[in-house]
């Protein structure tokens, strides 16, 4: 093959995936709005949450913070509820009282303009006084603006109504749920790099016992059917 021919189908592949981004960045704002309704709707049913997108974001904090451009994002999150739990600080004249608060988990669907990325965040629900770091999950990531359909974004709702009920202190989920959210922690790379602060291998641990039960089915299998 020659250098031409290589240079010719390696361009074509580039050109074509140029003209993918370009209509996946024309198409992002209808997109978006669709992502928008799903949440709205969502709200009338869930008065607990709220809905904010970058533009929201970036207003209210312009008058302090540089301005990032070239990226947007919506985000469905759970409001914040104070606990039971509270510390009283006492100086022998006036009391003040420290009460604990649950930030709400969120949902984000976030998208990088020119390269056609789009990526969904999960953030867990945490106490403003935990001393626990828990880290986002990135739990999809696409780039086709097509991809974000109705279904698809109720589907990224029920999952993450999942998410926030295992990872959070005041709600009850099941041995099932838990193992969900804990495979939707290591099955992109980019979360076990988290997690494990370097890239250890194609698996992590966790994959590692399974993919090694699994062979041991299949080898004991094969034994027993030869």
């Amino acid at each position: 093959m020659s250098l031409r021919s290589i240079w010719k189908k390696e361009n074509l592949k580039r050109l074509a995936f140029e003209g993918e981004r370009k209509r996946c960045d024309r198409n992002w704002l209808t997109h978006k709005q669709r992502v928008q309704q799903v949440f709205d709707e969502f709200l009338t049913l869930a008065p607990r949450f709220m809905v904010m997108d970058s533009v929201t974001a970036r207003r209210a904090t312009e008058e302090s913070s540089p301005l990032q451009y070239g990226e947007d994002s919506v985000v469905l999150s759970e409001m914040s509820f104070f606990t039971r739990r509270k510390t009283e600080y006492r100086n022998g004249v006036s009391v003040k009282i420290d009460r604990e608060k649950e930030v709400g988990g969120s949902l984000t669907v976030h998208y990088t303009e020119g390269e056609a990325v789009i990526q969904v965040f999960f953030t867990p629900p945490i106490s403003d006084q935990s001393t626990i770091e828990k880290m986002d999950v990135l739990f999809w990531y696409g780039r086709n603006t097509d991809d974000l359909t109705i279904s698809f974004v109720e589907g990224l709702i029920s999952k993450f109504l999942i998410f926030c009920r295992v990872e959070s202190n005041f709600q009850r989920s099941s041995i099932f749920e838990r193992a969900r959210v804990r495979w939707w922690r290591f099955m992109d790379v980019r979360n076990r790099w988290q997690l494990y602060g370097t890239h250890i291998g194609l698996l992590n641990l966790w994959e590692v016992t399974v993919v090694t039960g699994l062979i041991a089915v299949a080898g004991l299998l094969v034994a027993i059917f030869n």
